[in-house]
């Protein structure tokens, strides 16, 4: 049942991973700590550690696997906070850089396909649901490493051919951790290669049905525990209605069924899809739609359809591989085009990413020094970030992000949530601000209109009066 695919890289290939794996490592080194990875990085670090040794690690393992998720990664991350960060930025690194490599050899794209190869990669740095996440830890492991394990634990069961007893345990090893590491990837996944086993009618080798168990039983761990039945049966409110919903989170997925059904409509498009249908790939488009089904069922926009998309991706490359025969000599200039864009990105994360950990230092060290809460500072707004970072990157806490200063309040054991506050309103020069910024002495609530502008009101107290500032309300794209 494996089938062993082994081919050269194009240099442009090459090249644009070397440039991802390096602004990645250096983006997620300078990554601050904030929102969930404060409550993770809190259990064994920080000032105010909550376990005083990391022997409390399974206990707290599985007291997380009991009541909120059984993302193998999640249980692992109270660990990967408090090691050397250069030794999680290489991880990232490389685990990003598998991300973007795998859809390429899972699709079967050699050396001579640069083209293809590029956009397969482009459509992993700028088509997935980037505009829901952010560049923190608990999203990394969550979902880029998470699909990155999945692709290569599929690549390893279909397209190598493990043989001695240590190989097949590291590979069995890869599986389960892949399965176990996201439930809307894990469990689609193993249902698309169940679904292939039904259409092949033959059962697959000794090594790979270990390999397949393994993913299996890494799916059933992360999939049936009460953490996650629980949430599921929560009942909440969906984001938006069933059609806006599927549009936004899953386009890769309506896509690649578009494209299925123009070629089951013509004679040349239904010969390659039966002899395609016992390909591997049909694993990964079984597994697309059921986890897109799980994503619009979730009634969450965004980055509940990751690793649909991901898989989608995957489907429709290879499904443009197999379409073109050659590709002409313009195709490797394209290809060196979509190249330097990629890398351009990644730059820009790097660098910003270093802005980003400087104003959090600061932000941090007077938060940790007041009284009162309040941090007198001008600091970079998500609005005023680049579009090419994609909404990746994150500033400072927004004055409505309160989950955020949650976490940073709880982290640091403060009474007083933190309370931005621009520079000028430190010495009386609230005429001198800017970005639409406003202080006022009687309440208009929480959230109001002023002139068609959505603002957010922060009440604080200065000198012994009590004053509100009014702020632009920063609308992050995942919003409801």
């Amino acid at each position: 049942m494996t089938i062993t695919s082994r081919y050269k890289l194009n240099p442009v290939v090459v090249t644009t991973l070397a440039a991802i794996a390096i602004g990645t490592f250096l983006t997620d080194y300078f990554t601050p700590l904030m929102g969930d990875d404060l409550v993770y990085g809190g259990v064994f670090g920080g000032p105010y550690p909550e376990k005083e040794s990391l022997l409390s690690q399974p206990r707290w393992a599985g007291s997380h696997w009991l009541t909120t998720n059984g993302r193998i990664l999640n249980l692992l991350l109270p660990l990967l906070l408090v090691i050397p960060r250069w030794i999680t930025a290489l991880a990232g690194g490389a685990l990003t850089v598998l991300l973007y490599l795998m859809p390429v050899k899972c699709a079967g794209i050699g050396k001579d396909r640069p083209l293809i190869a590029m956009l397969t990669i482009g459509a992993g740095v700028f088509a997935l649901p980037w505009w829901d996440y952010m560049n923190i830890y608990a999203c990394m492991t969550n979902y880029v490493w998470a699909s990155a394990l999945l692709l290569s634990a599929y690549y390893v069961i279909f397209h190598t051919n493990p043989r001695t007893a240590v190989q097949i345990a590291g590979a069995m090893l890869l599986c389960f951790v892949a399965g176990a590491s996201h439930e809307a990837g894990g469990m689609p996944l193993c249902v698309g290669i169940a679904t292939l086993i039904l259409i092949r009618r033959k059962m697959p080798e000794r090594p790979v049905m270990l390999l397949m168990l393994s993913l299996a039983a890494g799916a059933a761990f992360v999939t049936l525990c009460p953490g996650i039945i629980l949430r599921a049966g929560a009942g909440q409110a969906p984001d938006d209605s069933l059609a806006m919903l599927t549009l936004k989170t899953v386009p890769a997925v309506l896509v690649m069924l578009l494209t299925i059904v123009i070629m089951a409509t013509c004679k040349n498009g239904r010969s390659v899809l039966g002899k395609e249908s016992k390909s591997p790939v049909t694993a990964l488009a079984v597994a697309a739609v059921v986890s897109a089904v799980v994503a619009i069922l979730s009634g969450i926009v965004g980055r509940s359809g990751w690793f649909a998309e991901t898989y989608a991706i995957v489907v429709l490359a290879y499904l443009v591989n197999k379409a073109v025969k050659t590709e002409l000599p313009v195709g490797r200039i394209a290809a060196w085009a979509i190249a330097l864009l990629i890398t351009v990105q990644a730059a820009y994360s790097a660098v910003y990413q270093y802005k980003i950990h400087k104003e959090f230092e600061r932000y941090n060290r007077l938060y940790s020094e007041s009284t009162d809460g309040i941090i007198f500072m001008d600091a970079t707004r998500d609005s005023e970030l680049p579009a090419i970072l994609l909404n990746r990157l994150r500033g400072v806490p927004d004055h409505d992000d309160y989950y955020l200063h949650e976490c940073l309040q709880r982290y640091y054991h403060k009474a007083e949530a933190p309370i931005l506050l621009p520079e000028a309103i430190k010495s009386g020069a609230t005429d001198r601000l800017t970005r639409g910024d406003t202080v006022y002495r009687q309440s208009r609530g929480p959230i109001y209109n002023d002139n068609g502008r959505t603002m957010v009101e922060t009440e604080f107290i200065l000198n012994g009066d009590t004053l509100y500032l009014g702020t632009v309300k920063e609308q992050d794209p995942g919003d409801k």
